[in-house]
């Protein structure tokens, strides 16, 4: 519709300059004028019926594809684009237009869950006493809503890592399992999620440091 109306404007105009109309400065300005306002409401239409669209994406930094690890925990970072990233609630009513470029992000390891949140450099702890399977594994990074569901179209980044022992970053075989009674348990769990506390900040202070080196 708008560029018909461009397209009559500047017949009418080609019209007016063969016909040798007398054309002061007033006529010129407003013609100028009305092909501006055209042009605009052309751009808005065309962006209305989906000709710009926000497409939000997310990728990873670290770890690259094809990593090799010996165990956790893993480091990772991604980066997201066109996407306003808040701390994931509980929250199950319908998401409003306006809110479906907000919400957070999953990170799955082999399709198991691992955690929901709005932190792009996160800490992959070891989960219990159980060490990374040798092997290859994927990894999830996708854009969720505030209720917790896909984008639509989703948004989502996976790599894959490969488990060796002995390889990579650390290294070493796991150390051997011993029997400890459920007052120990207790104390290792709360010891491994000190653990992963400590790490996640360390991670984090690298990240600010490296921000800080590279404006």
């Amino acid at each position: 519709m708008g560029r018909n109306l461009i397209k009559c404007f500047a017949r009418r105009f080609c019209q007016t300059l063969q016909g040798g109309h007398e054309l002061n400065r007033y006529k010129i300005a407003s013609g100028l004028m009305l092909a501006c306002l055209v042009a605009g409401l052309s751009f808005s239409s065309s962006a209305q019926d989906g000709g710009v669209q926000v497409r939000p994406a997310i990728s990873f930094i670290t770890p690259q594809n094809n990593t090799r690890v010996t165990d956790y925990p893993i480091y990772m970072e991604t980066e997201v684009r066109d996407f306003t990233l808040a701390a994931p609630v509980q929250y199950w009513d319908k998401v409003s237009d306006q809110d479906r470029l907000t919400g957070h992000i999953h990170y799955t390891l082999d399709d198991s869950p691992i955690m929901a949140t709005r932190r792009t450099k996160v800490v992959m702890g070891k989960p219990g006493n159980n060490a990374l399977p040798v092997g290859k594994h994927i990894l999830r990074a996708e854009l969720v809503t505030p209720n917790h569901e896909p984008l639509n179209p989703p948004s989502f980044a996976e790599i894959t890592i490969i488990c060796e022992r002995g390889a990579g970053n650390g290294g070493g075989q796991s150390p051997p399992s011993v029997l400890i009674d459920k007052r120990g348990r207790e104390q290792l769990k709360n010891l491994e999620q000190k653990i992963q506390q400590v790490q996640q900040q360390v991670w984090e202070l690298k990240g600010r440091l490296h921000d800080v080196g590279n404006p």
